[in-house]
């Protein structure tokens, strides 16, 4: 059996069930031994009462026990028998509990205990009811997002807070640490499959297995934002979209386990990255300092401007997802999520460089001048706000404007005019070699665009991968100042 005996991941725990004796002491509980069971989607937790109920007065109740294990696409299924029910109203075509109430009251919640005597618990679910199950004992199947067990525990050797968690997705993130791996058949071996990063107040560990990757953390730190930080990292920068199907975080001695549903049929689906993670830029010098220091500044902006993180990050999934789609759908959703970055970040900032106060003032006294003639209101109205958009920016012209400042190029810029109004107005017209790969390489120029905003808006200084309609090179990132956001040094990386 192979074992990782450096670090602090234990390879050795290679088990496919989850234990069945309990030890009755809750400190002892590892999310570790159901993580396998998991991936390999052979998980199967049996609980010995199971309870659903809606805490709004004469609310739904259900009562009995049940199993949950996880289907093929990944998703947590739970199989509930009912034997106490109260509350329920069911007409001819049955009764369907949804999870998205605006009266929280309403919606459903769960709480279950194992045969080891653990309680999970869950919300955000849906659940629909037949006529069938008007009086129990009757049977029903439902999907969870998660389960989550509490627990206190306090481990001596780690520090204030931690963060846990695997996902299938591989990180293409560059090593900076080798694991000797021992195998009763092959003997000792090296694998340099570790990146160990230094914070000031905390240490980061990213680590590829074979088919998964842990990642986990120890020291100060605000497990939920590390968490969504090192996602997007991890995805940005592998052209990934990372779910964690086993997630466990510490904040002093109290301890949540998460078990989360995923969707196996497009985890491992990877778009061209931004970054290549094993380039030198030198004969002497790694690009790994500079992807390092992106981790560093993607936690930077999240603090300091978090809209700026939120904006990214929801524009980088739709671009993710556009790409898991036809060429059309692609293009169309690229093209929007620049536009989005630049309505959202860019703009205001080069509107507010370009303030002309002198202008605006004459545009006021335009306004007032048709304010006082004698014009049909909705004709007047119209003229009005014509005039009140003198002078605003739009996507194409703060394209054109950071095309003069040296971020992006005058063909990228007209790659995204070319590409947006093609997929935005489309014309039919037969689809030959010749025009499908005009259209690939205007979508290569707009995801080289794309990745140029998000990696200027991050202050990233080191090669990007450049996508041309023919070539693929690594290039230096244009130090182009927009945003004059103040990132801390580089820590020292391990």
């Amino acid at each position: 059996m192979a074992k990782l005996t450096v670090g602090i991941y234990d390879a050795e725990k290679n088990r496919c069930q989850v234990p069945l004796a309990s030890t009755g002491n809750s400190a002892m509980f590892s999310l570790r031994d159901y993580a396998e069971s998991v991936r390999k989607n052979n998980l199967l937790i049996d609980f010995v009462s199971i309870t659903i109920w809606q805490p709004c007065a004469n609310g739904l109740k259900l009562s009995g026990h049940g199993l949950i294990k996880i289907n093929v696409s990944g998703a947590l299924l739970c199989d509930f028998v009912c034997t106490n029910a109260t509350g329920l109203k069911l007409d001819a075509y049955g009764e369907s509990y949804q999870f998205d109430n605006e009266d929280d009251s309403k919606n459903l919640k769960f709480i279950a205990v194992d045969i080891q005597g653990n309680t999970w618990e869950a919300e955000n679910f849906a659940l629909h009811l037949i006529m069938m199950s008007a009086a129990p004992p009757f049977k029903c199947e439902f999907l969870l997002s998660e389960i989550v067990h509490c627990s206190k525990q306090t481990i001596p050797a780690q520090q204030q807070n931690y963060l846990w968690f695997e996902i299938l997705e591989s990180s293409y993130i560059p090593k900076n640490k080798v694991n000797t791996i021992k195998d009763t058949l092959a003997g000792e071996s090296f694998n340099r499959n570790q990146t160990k990063l230094g914070m000031s107040d905390f240490e980061v560990s990213i680590i590829d297995q074979e088919d998964y990757t842990t990642v986990y953390a120890n020291g100060n730190f605000d497990v939920d934002s590390l968490f969504e930080a090192l996602k997007f990292y991890i995805g940005f920068t592998s052209g990934t979209m990372p779910s964690a199907y086993v997630l466990t975080t510490r904040v002093g001695d109290d301890t949540k386990h998460h078990i989360r549903s995923i969707n196996k049929k497009i985890n491992k689906t990877k778009i061209p990255r931004p970054v290549n993670h094993m380039l030198m830029l030198s004969l002497s010098e790694w690009n790994d300092p500079h992807h390092f220091k992106l981790l560093q500044n993607i936690l930077v902006i999240q603090k300091k401007l978090p809209r700026f993180f939120n904006s990214t990050v929801s524009q980088w999934k739709r671009v993710w997802q556009g790409f898991n789609a036809t060429q059309s759908i692609t293009a169309l959703t690229l093209t929007v999520s620049i536009e989005g970055l630049l309505i959202d970040l860019f703009i205001p900032e080069l509107e507010a460089e370009r303030a002309d106060a002198d202008f605006e003032n004459q545009k006021n006294e335009i306004i007032k001048t048709l304010n006082k003639t004698e014009i049909n209101s909705i004709h007047l109205e119209t003229i009005i706000t014509h005039v009140m958009r003198w002078g605003n920016i739009h996507a194409n012209a703060a394209l054109k404007i950071l095309a003069e400042k040296g971020l992006i190029t005058k063909d990228e810029v007209k790659a995204w005019v070319d590409l947006r109004n093609s997929s935005a107005h489309p014309k039919f017209a037969e689809m030959t070699a010749k025009r499908e790969a005009r259209e690939r390489g205007r979508l290569m120029r707009c995801l080289t665009l794309f990745y140029k905003l998000n990696l200027n808006i991050y202050g990233y200084t080191g090669a990007y991968t450049l996508y041309e309609p023919n070539e693929v090179m690594d290039v230096m990132m244009p130090a182009v100042e927009i945003f004059n956001v103040v990132f801390e040094p580089s820590n020292k990386i391990e």
